[in-house]
């Protein structure tokens, strides 16, 4: 899933048109030296390809929870079912724990997520893209593979939690290095190979399973690679251009460029006079005041302050149900592994549908209809029962389709919806809070104890009520609204 999508802060200084009659060596921004190494560029390839695959190692950490926590779920007792369920030793088994304390493991990780992401966030911007992305990938295999030996239930929620911790500096800033490394145009195509990838980690977590049915080997088995490509990528990933030209380290981009240029297509830039245009209108001390510009912003213009209210808790619900369903996928009738897989491969379509259908229809329409189409889906299978597993299984699909399209477009919209002034600020807060969903989403299945339909209502309704808030945003598809500002 991915989850973080937004280029605004990768192409602050990349909005001037590109010039191509300039004198050679004369490049006025980091885009136009970008655009000249080229995407197909193979050293430019391999960092993006590099940063896409950390997006399907860190999938399998947060997905693991679906065959782990509690193991397989067998609704209708089939013989296959409950055979693969004997073998599941699971966290449960393990320390003998009640009710849904194994959910537990999944929430404290994304407890912790909220503090690592803000923290290691912030020192991405101060100390760099590469040492902050590539350690949180290491430490969060670390711990992974730390939790796999511990003898009781406090230490293995200590271990989780500091996993958790260093997933969002090793899954978000990941692909702001990898934008920040490629031209514009080009990120289209990235984001499409993180969606891949992830969806690639996503479903390797029941191959794992299937294998090695023991939560101690499973997560030997998610975490081990982290640490594998930690290593790897620490020497092999350079640190982004986007970073070195901001940060004004001339040595270091004169030898990015001098190692992405081809014989056969040199780029002959004058680093000095690319930091002279790229920082004359744009002084260091300035960008130091932005967070307080955009609280003054909201504060002259709090329509906003709606709109950022509204997306916070469509954010959270939509988080909980994308996250909810994935690990539910193993409690639905047939087989769990299969039907896991399936979760996972649904979410394609979902890649390439989004695109088409926010600039055919709209931003607002194409929202809405997602989450009004995920609720119809969810909440229909109230009235099916599991005993017609094609029907119920299928319609589940569809459902998770419609949510996994739903979160692709709140990105894009998000991006759309807040001005340039307050962008950043309001979608990083909005992907902060969201993670209360994926705390809550553990614990949801579990409400099947009081009504069988329970969970399936929950998300059913959930997304009917992102639907209905989504009518007070306004249209975006013909350019970013306009604002006054004061």
């Amino acid at each position: 899933m991915s989850h973080g999508m937004n280029d605004s802060e990768s192409s602050a200084d990349s909005t001037a048109p590109l010039d191509f009659h300039r004198r050679p060596g004369e490049y006025k921004t980091v885009e136009e030296v970008l655009e000249k190494i080229g995407y197909w560029n193979p050293k430019v390839l391999y960092i993006v390809c590099s940063m896409a695959l950390i997006w399907g190692l860190t999938a399998m950490p947060i997905m693991c929870s679906a065959f782990m926590n509690t193991g397989i779920a067998c609704p209708t007792n089939e013989t296959s079912c409950l055979e693969e369920k004997e073998k599941m030793h699971s966290i449960t088994d393990e320390f003998h724990l009640t009710g849904n304390d194994a959910e537990w493991t999944l929430s404290i990780f994304f407890v912790a997520n909220i503090f690592g992401g803000t923290i290691l966030s912030y020192f991405a911007d101060v100390i760099g893209r590469k040492p902050i992305v590539i350690s949180s990938l290491f430490f969060m295999g670390l711990f992974g593979i730390a939790s796999a030996f511990v003898n009781s239930f406090g230490l293995f929620l200590t271990a989780r939690f500091m996993q958790g911790f260093f997933f969002t500096s090793s899954s978000m800033v990941n692909w702001v290095l990898a934008c920040e490394s490629i031209s514009l145009k080009a990120h289209a195509h990235a984001s499409m190979l993180f969606g891949l990838c992830w969806v690639l980690g996503y479903c390797m977590v029941a191959v794992i399973a299937y294998f090695l049915p023991d939560w101690r080997y499973i997560m030997l088995g998610v975490s081990i690679p982290s640490c594998v490509f930690g290593i790897i990528f620490w020497f092999t990933i350079p640190e982004s251009f986007h970073f070195l030209v901001e940060r004004r380290k001339k040595h270091k981009a004169e030898k990015w460029i001098k190692n992405m240029e081809r014989d056969s297509n040199p780029v002959d830039c004058d680093i000095d006079l690319l930091f002279m245009e790229v920082h004359k209108d744009d002084p260091l001390h300035e960008r130091k005041k932005n967070f307080d510009k955009a609280i003054k912003f909201l504060a002259e213009n709090k329509i906003y302050i709606v709109y950022l209210l509204v997306s916070t808790v469509m954010w959270i619900l939509d988080f909980m149900i994308y996250n909810g369903m994935s690990l539910f996928s193993t409690a639905l009738v047939g087989d769990p592994y299969i039907n896991y897989v399936l979760s996972g491969i649904v979410e394609i379509p979902a890649y390439v549908l989004a695109p088409e259908l926010l600039n055919r229809i709209g931003r607002k329409r194409t929202v809405i209809w997602s989450h009004i189409f995920t609720a119809v889906c969810l909440l229909i299978l109230l009235f099916v029962s599991q005993e017609h597993k094609a029907l119920y299984v299928a319609i589940w699909l569809a459902g998770k389709l419609g949510t996994s399209t739903c979160f692709m477009c709140l990105f894009v919209y998000g991006s759309e919806i807040f001005p340039t002034p307050v962008r950043n600020t309001c979608m990083g807060l909005c992907a902060m809070l969201s993670n209360l969903g994926a705390v809550i989403a553990p614990h949801v299945k579990h409400m099947d104890a009081i009504y069988p339909g329970a969970p399936m209502l929950t998300f059913g309704l959930a997304s009917l009520i992102c639907g209905f808030l989504t009518t007070i945003f306004p249209e975006t598809r013909h350019g970013s609204i306009s604002y006054h500002a004061h």
